[in-house]
């Protein structure tokens, strides 16, 4: 079963945007799959996650708020 990635996201957000695009090398690469979830209609995600979108939760629960570095990202994700 292939690792996944969560990426929080926003309605009309071009920085999410930004980010799905830097990650789809990094998917490919590591064999990885990537759910996007949008905080938006949900009050308990736009509090944890709403000043902060775009957010990358890695499997081992890791967070990081953009921006975020791939050159970062691929010595985390095994």
């Amino acid at each position: 079963m292939k690792s996944q990635l969560i990426l929080y996201v926003g309605n009309n957000c071009h920085l999410c945007s930004d980010a799905e695009e830097l990650l789809k090398p990094l998917l490919a690469k590591k064999d990885l799959t990537l759910s996007k979830i949008n905080i938006c209609g949900d009050s308990i995600l736009q509090d944890a996650y709403g000043l902060r979108i775009p957010v990358l939760k890695l499997p081992s629960g890791k967070e990081y708020n953009w921006p975020f570095n791939r050159s970062v990202l691929d010595n985390e994700i095994y």
